[in-house]
């Protein structure tokens, strides 16, 4: 995030259809696989700046500087994330998100920053911890290389980026080594953030270090900063991209500018105002290998030229674009700021009229109209997969409201419907948009303006590091969320499969919508779900809307109706929403003598003609076909388990050993959960569950996903089970438990396990366990 100046009109009053928020869809969702999380920097979260051998940055003296930041606040602790990053990713958790954009700190990895400089293994160590433990959440890192802080021992040997060859060689020495450490579990690399703001506040301007307030010093390091982006791509195309996998970029900024009126003169404004934020960079790297022709006119022999050799290297060196924007500006020519193309930046147009609402602390302001235009302009421009990298807003006066106030941010929360809104209208006209990434997690500390700046979904208590969610965090958890329908909740199959999505809903997990006809009884829906009539047997197009938004929906019609399911289908033709439908076959088969009236045949007909018709009309579909559950079977010579009477009984396996292995609820479990934990993975796969067979293996694999304390496992083989048994019964079996068990609580499966407290009855359990 970047602090940026702008000159605006004084407000006046703005007439409410200028600001009114846009129609939003609650029912919106974007296309699978797309991330959605947030993004922060080192310098801002980490503190711990002498913890485990770091080296200072040049924003650790800086901010230590009376009057470079606003509230006297310091790089020294910000949010105490070095110490308390696994409260972070529990804020991830809470917030659903699927991705977190951090950086690495090089003053932590080479406390010297030089490319003959030692390595600190211990600030390895900790982003190894870091990005485990997303991972271990789901959640998946994108990991910029360099977010502003450089080793401040850099910027006294050979001032920084001013020094093209020095910098760009130890910057790609720093990649290497992340490279190599991280790259198995890192898939998203971005090598340098923002490359227009460093420049622009700290080379021509004094925001930021190292202050030097020159022009044509900004060119040179802006000349660098290219060079050093360049260079380390080749190193990961050469080295680590086939060896890892994995993509890499930079990400660029700017605000959306738009011309203040409707004359050439304007107009040309906007177009260069545009190519001296964006295109400094994005011309050399995605479209010409060289500066736009309107920087080359404007500063002629100031700009430190481009190279053949660096053209070379420089094109086509970006695997995606990466761009973070907050605000839209309508541009004059009368300034006289450079490397704003002269221009000026406004919040009204030539008319008069105001644009954008809520109005931040700093003046930027909601605009979702820029944000889609921007993101179409991009898309149409350059070609490539996009992520928007940043996008954020700071509720006016937050720094000074009570924690009570701060976390209801209704203007972040409107900030935030509108700008996912255009999100999502920009992927539905074509954008190649593959995530976004709000600033920012929690408030934290921005730079220049310390803590005065509040862009946090959640808040931060600066003296206690007290992390507290804000209702913009939520907002986001929710549209972001696993939407789950079902469709016929009344029957058997109904009723077990809503049971389990009800409880991952108030737990906050998905969010379930109920799918009904007017006739259906609701009283077991707790409130709080979302329900929708349907009509089955209506028209297809009437029948879309209460579709839309869902991305799994489950069918426990508890009829073999293929054509209310083959309705279904052709009402999801072209949503953008549904990642899988799920239909039943005779609502998912259990055992019961009304099964037993249709033939075989008929139910393995029924999932073909589901599934021919959903290939037809390329609607992704997961059969899960049930057949009869008898059919399941251990394919172990034989298991024992002791009867209230301390009588061992052994049973040779014929097909499942008298005793039903599996009863519908706990298929009903297994089924939605695979819907909820393995979404993206079951689309357009059919899982078999005819003739099932399971090895005693496969159900102590199983027994280890779901065990409860109320069960152990020890291994002991068939003859010292009954060696033990003739000796000395059920205690001297037990004298490899941890507890003393009950005279009925001891199943022996297979070759070589005793399981104390898994009765034949809980059999099922595991088996559906083994099935998901």
């Amino acid at each position: 995030m970047w602090p940026f100046n702008l000159i605006w009109s004084t407000p006046g009053p703005v007439p409410p259809e200028y600001y009114a928020p846009e129609d939003f869809k609650d029912d919106f969702k974007f296309p699978k696989g797309f991330f959605h999380g947030y993004a922060t920097a080192a310098p801002q979260i980490e503190g711990g700046v002498k913890a485990d051998g770091r080296g200072p940055s040049i924003w650790d003296p800086f901010s230590h500087k009376k009057g470079n930041v606003s509230d006297g606040s310091t790089t020294d602790v910000t949010t105490g994330s070095y110490e308390l990053y696994e409260e972070d990713i529990k804020l991830l958790e809470t917030f659903k998100c699927n991705a977190y954009r951090l950086s690495i700190s090089w003053s932590r990895i080479i406390p010297n920053g030089g490319r003959e400089d030692p390595v600190n293994e211990k600030g390895l160590e900790y982003y190894d911890k870091v990005i485990n433990a997303l991972l271990e959440k789901g959640i998946t890192p994108f990991v910029t290389l360099h977010h502003w802080d450089v080793p401040l021992a850099l910027e006294e040997k050979y001032d920084m980026w001013l020094n093209t060859t020095e910098m760009t060689a130890d910057f790609v020495r720093f990649a290497d080594v992340c490279f190599e450490r991280y790259g198995d579990r890192v898939k998203h690399w971005i090598t340098i953030n923002e490359p227009l703001t460093t420049v622009g506040n700290g080379y021509a301007g004094t925001d930021f270090p190292p202050q030097t307030n020159d022009v044509e010093k900004a060119l040179r390091a802006g000349y660098s900063m290219l060079l050093a982006h360049a260079h380390t791509v080749d190193l990961f195309r050469r080295k680590y991209q086939a060896r890892f996998g994995g993509e890499i970029g930079i990400a660029l900024n700017g605000n959306w500018p738009v011309p203040w009126n409707d004359s050439e003169k304007c107009k040309l404004a906007a177009k260069e105002h545009y190519e001296f934020n964006y295109d400094w960079f994005a011309s050399p790297i995605f479209l010409t290998g060289d500066y736009p022709a309107s920087m080359k006119a404007l500063f002629r022999d100031r700009l430190p030229p481009i190279t053949p050799t660096d053209s070379k290297l420089l094109l086509g060196s970006a695997d995606f674009f990466a761009f973070n924007s907050y605000d839209t500006i309508a541009v004059k020519r009368e300034g006289h700021s450079e490397l704003n193309a002269n221009t000026t930046e406004h919040h009204s147009f030539g008319n008069g009229k105001e644009f954008g609402w809520p109005i931040g602390e700093n003046g930027w302001r909601g605009v979702p109209w820029g944000l889609h235009d921007l993101t179409m302009h991009i898309h149409k421009t350059y070609g490539k997969p996009m992520y928007l990298t940043e996008f954020g807003f700071d509720c006016k006066g937050e720094s000074r409201m009570s924690v009570q106030q701060a976390v209801k941010d209704d203007d972040r929360i409107l900030y935030f419907r509108e700008a996912m809104e255009a999100l999502r209208r920009a992927v539905k006209d074509g954008a190649d948009l593959r995530g976004c990434f709000a600033w920012t997690l929690t408030d934290n500390w921005e730079w220049s303006n310390g803590f005065s700046l509040r862009f946090g979904s959640s808040h931060t208590d600066t003296k206690t590091l007290k992390r507290t969610p804000k209702a913009s965090g939520r907002f986001l958890a929710e549209i972001t969320m696993l939407t789950i329908g079902i469709v016929g909740k009344d029957g058997r199959v109904g009723a077990a499969v809503s049971a389990v999505l009800v409880k991952a809903h108030q737990a906050g997990r998905i969010k379930l919508v109920v799918l009904h006809r007017s006739s259906s009884d609701l009283t077991s829906i707790p409130t709080g779900i979302e329900k929708r009539v349907i009509d089955l047997e209506g028209s297809v197009p009437a029948l879309r809307p209460a579709l839309a938004g869902i991305n799994v929906i489950i069918s426990a019609i508890t009829t073999a109706n293929v054509l209310a399911q083959n309705r279904i289908l052709e009402a999801l033709v072209g949503s953008p929403d549904l990642i899988t439908f799920i239909p039943s076959e005779y609502g998912f088969v259990w055992t019961s003598e009304e099964f037993e009236k249709y033939p075989k045949l008929s139910f393995l007909g029924m999932k073909d003609q589901v599934a021919d018709k959903a290939r037809e009309l390329g609607v992704p579909v997961t059969i899960i076909h049930c057949g009869w559950l008898t059919e399941f079977s251990l394919t172990v010579p034989l298991f024992g388990l002791f009867t209230k009477t301390n009588k061992l009984e052994t049973y040779r396996n014929t097909r499942h050993n008298k005793v039903p292995l599996v009863s519908f609820p706990y298929l009903a479990e297994g089924i939605a959960q695979l819907a909820i934990d393995h979404t993206s993975d079951i689309a357009n796969k059919t899982f078999d569950l005819v003739e099932i067979e399971a090895s005693g293996e496969d159900f102590i694999q199983a027994f280890t996903k779901v065990h409860s304390s109320q069960t152990e496992v020890i291994e002991v083989s068939e003859a010292t089970w009954k060696e033990r048994m003739e000796k000395g019964g059920l205690d001297a079996l037990a004298a490899g438990a941890s507890r003393k068990w009950g005279d009925n609580d001891w199943t022996w499966l297979g070759e070589k396990y005793v399981v104390a407290g898994w009765n034949p009855k809980s059999l099922e359990r595991y088996v559906a366990a083994a099935i998901i």
